[in-house]
């Protein structure tokens, strides 16, 4: 969490930074996410090792300190950036769902589902992004860079 004028940058492949600004305190929060879920059986409450690795656990923390902090969601903007596709099919040229699709797909889930704002996005394809994060404005600066397949053999 921010409160203090910064730039947070990072660089997206299959992962996933999911944003979230109060339009009112500028309080914002970034994560960046390699997975959809820490694979619990029971539903994450955020204390998993590594919480902030996992989508839904990141997510879930992240809207912990809104609580704390009693920021009404309403408030909250979110922005949702990455899930690139690395690999187009699996074993055995099986199609399979990427981690890309999974992480943006539980995401999505969760912003909906806690009735988020989600303002803009920018998801899915074949480019890597690197996004620069203003916390104090919620302005996201985005570029994108073209992935390079190798052919197996």
């Amino acid at each position: 969490m921010s409160t203090s004028p910064e730039k947070v940058t990072t660089v997206l492949g299959s992962c996933i930074s999911v944003i979230m600004y109060d339009t009112e305190k500028q309080i914002s929060m970034m994560s960046h996410n390699i997975m959809p879920s820490c694979g619990k059986s029971s539903a994450c409450n955020g204390d998993c090792s590594n919480v902030y690795k996992y989508v839904g656990c990141s997510l879930k923390q992240m809207l912990k300190v809104v609580d704390s902090v009693k920021i009404p969601r309403s408030n909250i903007i979110v922005k949702l950036f990455g899930g690139s596709e690395l690999m187009n099919s699996g074993h055995n040229g099986e199609s399979m769902i990427s981690i890309g699709s999974r992480n943006i797909e539980a995401a999505k889930k969760i912003i909906e589902k806690e009735e988020l704002r989600l303002v803009a996005q920018d998801l899915g394809g074949v480019s890597s992004r690197k996004i620069i994060f203003v916390t104090h404005t919620g302005e996201v600066f985005l570029s994108r860079t073209k992935l390079k397949h190798e052919e197996s053999i």
